[in-house]
This record gives structure tokens, C-alpha cells and sequence, in this order.
């Protein structure tokens, strides 16, 4: 890509159209980049980047005038203005350029990775005090992994879906009780159905035999994996802008 675009590329690569970009110069939202000398304005990566920002924002529902206060502040101090503007949630993903599946992928591995570990690590010192035999303790520990994986994609992939952006952090321990705490409508929504999902997990272990019931949570897993995946990234897709 050349290093200076027209307006009209720059409409296509940010998603906004020429009328919109026009506006943000007149109300000084947006700096008048330099033109030729046919009068075509020339973009650089830092209007290309502006803008992205503001399209963010903008797609939170902040009014223009706190957009450009919180555009305004020193570079260093940008995530804690937006924290403060926006809550704890998505505040990180608005100032830095992570990839959408990173994100959701670093969030699942966050979660799921200590669960695991902790399911793990209890099955095999409840095995060895009961003398379960090695197959039995293998089929408990294949058991845990596909209970907690459903459990937690489910949890982490759904919590995506909450759109409550109200709530301040003043230091880390609350951004996290704030990110995870079921707190607004919509997590306690996802707490509800979480503990019924885990509840026919278990009821589906209780009832079926084992050469059942593997499978059946391994389909189970694929579904919830790949519906909360698609669904989870597009709702944060639609955010970005």
C-alpha cells in the first residue's frame, strides 16, 4: 500500500464515507492532511489510524465531543482515559491492534488452561487415594477435560456478549472482578444458563454409560466451540466498526 491515499481509499480501508470524513475536518475532529497540487487531500497512517479510533467509539456511542477529549490525551495516559470513559470492558481491546481471534482464543486459553489443571491434578490425588486403576483414570481424566472445556467455552465465548460498558475501574482487581463478577443482567443470564448447561453435562454422565457419553460431550464441546466462536467474534467484530 502507498504510504499517502485519496479520501476514497481511505473511506474504503476505515469503513466511513467521504461525507463523514469531510465532517470530522470541518468540526476538527480530524486533522486537514496535505494535498496535491490539484487539490486532492493525501492521507498518511496517522489519519488512517484516527479514524479507526473514532470509529470504535463512535460504535460505543460516545458523543463526538467526549471522543475527541479522549483523543486528546497524552499517549501514555490513552487506556486509562478510556477506562474511564467506557469501564473496564473492551478497554484494552480499544487501544491496542489485537487480532479478534487472538483475543477470543487468549481469553479461552486464560480460563481453560488453570480449570484443566486443577481438575486434572484433583482427579489424579482423588484416583490414587480410592486405587483407581489406570484406564478408570484415564476415562475420569478425558471426562473433566471435556466437562470443563464445554463449561468454559460456554462462559468465556458468551460473557462477549455482554454490552454493559458503564462500570469503572479504578485499579486491576476491580477491572477483573468487573470482567468476570455476574454483575449486569445479561451475565447473570449467562450464570443461569451456564449452571444448566453444566447440570445436563452431568446428568448426561450420571445416566449414560461411558462409551456414550465421551462421544456425546465431544459433540457437544464441537457445538459450543464453534457456535460461540462465530457468534462471539462477530458481536466484537461489530463493535471494532
Amino acid at each position: 500500500m502507498r504510504e499517502q491515499l485519496h479520501i476514497g481509499e481511505v473511506a474504503r480501508l476505515v469503513g466511513v464515507s467521504t461525507k463523514t470524513i469531510r465532517y470530522y475536518h470541518q468540526i476538527g475532529l480530524l486533522a486537514e492532511p496535505e494535498r496535491t497540487e490539484s487539490g486532492y487531500r493525501l492521507y498518511d497512517a496517522a489519519h488512517l489510524l484516527r479514524l479507526q479510533r473514532i470509529r470504535r467509539l463512535r460504535a460505543l456511542g460516545l458523543p463526538l465531543e467526549r471522543i475527541r477529549e479522549i483523543l486528546e490525551q497524552a499517549p501514555q495516559d490513552h487506556e486509562k482515559t478510556l477506562r474511564a470513559a467506557l469501564g473496564a470492558r473492551l478497554a484494552l481491546y480499544l487501544v491496542a491492534p489485537l487480532d479478534l481471534a487472538v483475543y477470543l482464543r487468549a481469553r479461552l486459553l486464560s480460563f481453560l488452561g488453570p480449570a484443566l489443571l486443577i481438575g486434572w491434578l484433583s482427579a489424579i490425588l482423588l484416583g490414587s487415594e480410592i486405587h483407581l486403576n489406570v484406564l478408570s483414570l484415564l476415562a475420569s481424566l478425558g471426562l473433566i477435560a471435556l466437562l470443563l472445556t464445554g463449561y468454559v467455552a460456554f462462559t468465556v465465548l458468551g460473557s462477549a456478549f455482554d454490552a454493559d460498558l458503564s462500570q469503572v475501574a479504578e485499579d486491576g482487581m476491580q477491572a477483573l472482578i468487573l470482567e468476570e463478577f455476574p454483575g449486569t443482567p445479561r451475565r447473570l443470564q449467562l450464570l443461569g444458563l451456564t449452571v444448566l448447561l453444566f447440570g445436563g453435562m452431568l446428568a448426561l454422565c450420571w445416566k449414560l454409560p461411558l462409551v456414550v457419553v465421551l462421544p456425546v460431550l465431544a459433540a457437544l464441546d464441537v457445538v459450543l466451540l464453534l457456535i460461540g466462536w462465530h457468534r462471539s467474534k462477530a458481536y466484537l467484530a461489530r463493535l471494532d466498526g
